[in-house]
């Protein structure tokens, strides 16, 4: 369970204008769940950014890994 201090303070910082990143060892599926009951997630359907292998490069990735495809050379995580 999420500490009871936990969903206000992410609306507060929400609301201040920070940009709210998740870095957990959770399985994805759990981290996503925290994620939408403390406000962090505003749409239903999300998308994670996760390392393909210990040396390889990044991917985005369903909630479900049903869906995966390479994050891009040129990209930048908050555009």
């Amino acid at each position: 369970p999420n500490k009871l201090e936990s969903a206000t303070s992410i609306k507060a910082l929400k609301d201040s204008g920070h940009h709210l990143v998740m870095i957990t060892g959770d399985q994805i599926l759990t981290a996503c769940h925290v994620a939408r009951k403390l406000g962090m997630c505003s749409r239903e359907k999300s998308v994670i950014l996760s390392r393909t292998g210990p040396a390889d490069g990044l991917e985005w990735r369903s909630p479900d890994e049903q869906v995966t495809f390479p994050f891009g050379a040129g990209e930048h995580i908050g555009k």
